[in-house]
């Protein structure tokens, strides 16, 4: 079997192959590829069977495990240029690229954060995570008791993260937006979410969230601002500057149109829009993190320089 990272995809045989041979298995109830590609896999090793290598003509029974070292098809290119800002023998604190994946999903498999790094690492846990298109520190956990201590402190919320956004217009001094996220049943995009402005935001729950914004400076067109969350809900920056009226540059679902998402999605996006949203990626960027170490209990703190990317479209 190559070297060369895989997904693994895993099956049980059924009854109703109880007694066929390993490749009539396989043509047969995964037809999406033909008899003489599924012996070709056989024969590379890329088919087990309970953990074990074994031949086209193997007689399978019930219950037989069979797991598929599948290599995924091309990926779209990456921005793999991470940079570890921090390591010890517990854990690793990561500088993640504005275009670069964290975990293997859809088209995305080798042309990610968790594949990259397990070239190196065997046992990788992420603590805190980013969406593909925003840049910053990510905390990774190197065995699974690092990875409960870590998370225990998000979860108390005892670490402190400071965020660095750039948005469209003229922000005010400071602003603490606290509320709710809600399904935006007015847009054509399934996934995409509103803020409601609510005083107590805790009585709802998981979807409750806290953001405080602080001005750094605004040339009036674009304002850059320094975010601190009290809690840490998927998308919760974007969403909540986006129903304030201050969408995040370059956010094509949450940004200035979401017809820029749509076109994205279908692969339609012009020269001129890409120059309308002025960034290849949303201006937010993960720029510090404190927390207490989990082995030496001090308390450690790491921050992430200030991307050039989002320091050129300040000036869009």
């Amino acid at each position: 079997m190559s070297s060369k990272l895989k997904r693994l995809v895993t099956s049980s045989v059924p009854e109703t192959y109880a007694a066929s041979t390993l490749i009539d298995y396989l043509s047969s109830r995964y037809a999406y590829q033909d008899r003489q590609r599924w012996l070709e896999l056989v024969l590379a090793g890329d088919i087990q069977v309970n953990k074990k290598l074994e031949s086209a003509a193997f007689i399978l029974t019930v219950g037989d495990k069979i797991d598929y070292y599948h290599t995924p098809a091309p990926e779209p290119k990456v921005d793999k240029n991470f940079k570890i800002i921090f390591e010890d023998e517990s854990l690793l604190v990561i500088d993640k690229p504005g275009d670069l994946p964290m975990h293997p999903s859809g088209k995305f498999f080798n042309n990610t954060l968790w594949a990259l790094l397990k070239e190196d690492y065997e046992n990788i846990h992420f603590i805190n995570r980013l969406d593909r298109e925003t840049s910053g520190i990510v905390l990774v956990a190197k065995n699974s008791k690092v990875a409960a201590a870590l998370a225990g402190q998000f979860e108390k919320r005892t670490v402190e993260k400071e965020y660095h956004v750039l948005v469209e217009g003229e922000f005010s001094e400071s602003l603490e937006a606290k509320g709710y996220l809600e399904k935006d049943e007015l847009s054509e995009i399934r996934k995409k979410q509103k803020f409601i402005a609510h005083e107590d935001y805790t009585q709802f729950g998981k979807t409750g969230v806290c953001s405080h914004f602080e001005l750094v400076k605004t040339s009036g067109r674009k304002s850059l601002l320094k975010v601190a969350i009290l809690t840490g809900k998927m998308h919760q920056i974007r969403v909540t500057l986006f129903s304030l009226g201050y969408p995040i540059v370059g956010d094509k679902l949450y940004g200035l149109d979401e017809q820029y998402f749509l076109k994205f999605i279908k692969k339609t996006l012009t020269a001129e829009d890409r120059q309308n949203l002025c960034m290849n990626r949303q201006a937010l960027h993960a720029s510090s993190l404190k927390f207490r170490h989990p082995i030496s209990r001090e308390e450690v703190s790491f921050t992430a320089p200030f991307p050039d990317d989002m320091a050129e479209a300040y000036l869009c």
